[in-house]
């Protein structure tokens, strides 16, 4: 015997009296013998604490309780019986029932959360400032009111020789336009004739900003550059980050002072460096307003300055 065993035996629930050997092991060890006078101890109080409760025995009220409540007469259902039969139906036919109204329930909610089609976000609306134009080549509330115009996407814009307009998606693209054609479309615009300068605000690769020439498409993440249209070729300028110009022969890639162009036949020549990279650059930041850009290009001859265009002798 040890002073383990004898501290489990005191320890355990409804411990039997203490064996021979172990009382034998507790004389002559000091430590066994502090817990046996204090188990002892423990024992005398709850010894004491247990006489002095009173033990009540409430089965007599109990069941004179019992004898006062009324008996309930047969047929007549208590509120809450008549609830658990409604929740627990103990019938075929009131199975059935309470079967069909839960069906009936998860239909009306399936409805109205899973099968209602969500309505579609909002997209952003193309927005155009005519700061030169010819009045002859723009619809009347156009030259009436040029400095914020909502562009239909599809639509074809053509506001005359030596126009200037400054075409926004906001949130999203910014870019110059000079005496240029185009149209809107819900991923970017499609350059038809002219001069752009754009600066697109980068996003997913998965949802690249794009314009399409006749020459080429040109697909951009979140860059600015410049694209040089005529009739003969297309020109690809970068002043920040990369774009993909995509053509039937192939792609390439042009980096910031890069410059690359476009033939009818394909890639006239590879990317190739240009000097002074964004040093005339006029397209503002995609935060900055609709007009400032200070650009040189003057209303031609029989053509109208919007009066945002008035207010900026720079222009």
């Amino acid at each position: 015997m040890n002073c383990q065993e004898f501290r489990n035996h005191l320890e355990s629930l409804d411990s039997p009296p203490i064996p021979g050997p172990l009382l034998e092991h507790a004389k002559t060890c000091p430590d066994c013998q502090a817990l046996l006078r204090a188990d002892r101890r423990v024992g005398g109080s709850l010894t004491v604490i247990d006489r002095a409760t009173p033990t009540v025995d409430l089965t007599p009220r109990i069941m004179a309780a019992i004898a006062r409540e009324p008996v309930p007469r047969e047929g007549s259902d208590s509120p809450f019986e008549r609830l658990m039969q409604i929740l627990f139906p103990d019938t075929l036919v009131k199975k059935s029932l309470a079967l069909a109204c839960c069906v009936l329930i998860l239909a009306i909610l399936a409805r109205e959360t899973v099968l209602r089609p969500t309505p579609p976000a909002a997209e952003p609306v193309w927005e155009m400032a005519l700061l030169a134009f010819d009045p002859a080549q723009v619809p009347a509330p156009w030259a009436a009111h040029p400095a914020a115009i909502a562009l239909p996407r599809g639509h074809s814009v053509k506001p005359g020789a030596g126009s200037r307009v400054v075409l926004t998606l906001p949130g999203r693209a910014r870019a110059e336009i000079t005496d240029g054609e185009f149209a809107p479309h819900a991923a970017g615009f499609r350059l038809l004739a002219g001069h752009a300068e754009v600066q697109v605000e980068k996003t997913s690769p998965l949802t690249p900003f794009t314009i399409g020439t006749p020459f080429a498409e040109v697909a951009v993440v979140g860059t600015r550059f410049t694209l040089d249209l005529s009739d003969a070729d297309l020109q690809v300028a970068v002043s920040e980050g990369r774009v993909r110009v995509v053509q039937a022969a192939g792609s390439r890639e042009v980096g910031v002072g890069e410059r690359l162009t476009v033939g009818p036949t394909g890639f006239l020549a590879d990317p190739m460096e240009f000097p002074e990279v964004g040093s005339g650059s006029s397209v503002a930041p995609l935060d900055a307003p609709e007009v400032g850009s200070g650009s040189s290009v003057a209303p031609p001859t029989g053509s109208t300055s919007s009066p945002l265009e008035e207010d900026n002798p720079g222009r």
